[in-house]
C-alpha cells in the first residue's frame, strides 16, 4: 500500500509540475501578446492620427476653393452687372439719339 501511494505522490508531483510549468509558459505567452498587441494598437492609432490630419487637411483645403470659387461667381456677377449696365446705358442714348 505504501509503495502504492508513493507512485501515486510522485505521479501526482509530476502532473503538478508539468502543469506549473505549462501555466508558467501560457503565462509568458500571454504577456508577450499583450505587448504586442499594445504596440499594434499604438502603431494603428498612430496611422489613425495621420489619415485624420490629411483628411482634415482636405476637407480645408476644399472649402477655401468652395469659398474661392464662389467669389469668382460673385466677382463674374458684379463685371455682368456692370456690363450690363452699360450695355443698357448705351442703348438708351442710342435710341434718344434716334429719335432726337
Amino acid at each position: 500500500e505504501s509503495s502504492i501511494d508513493r507512485e501515486l505522490d510522485e505521479a501526482s508531483d509530476a502532473v503538478t509540475s508539468k502543469l506549473i510549468g505549462e501555466a508558467n509558459a501560457l503565462g509568458a505567452q500571454l504577456d508577450a501578446m499583450k505587448v504586442q498587441f499594445e504596440r499594434e494598437k499604438a502603431e494603428g492609432q498612430a496611422q489613425f492620427e495621420e489619415q485624420k490630419k490629411e483628411l482634415a487637411a482636405k476637407i480645408l483645403a476644399f472649402r477655401q476653393d468652395l469659398r474661392d470659387k464662389k467669389q469668382m461667381a460673385v466677382d463674374k456677377g458684379t463685371a455682368f452687372e456692370g456690363d450690363l449696365s452699360t450695355g443698357l446705358s448705351q442703348v438708351k442714348t442710342a435710341f434718344s439719339n434716334l429719335f432726337k
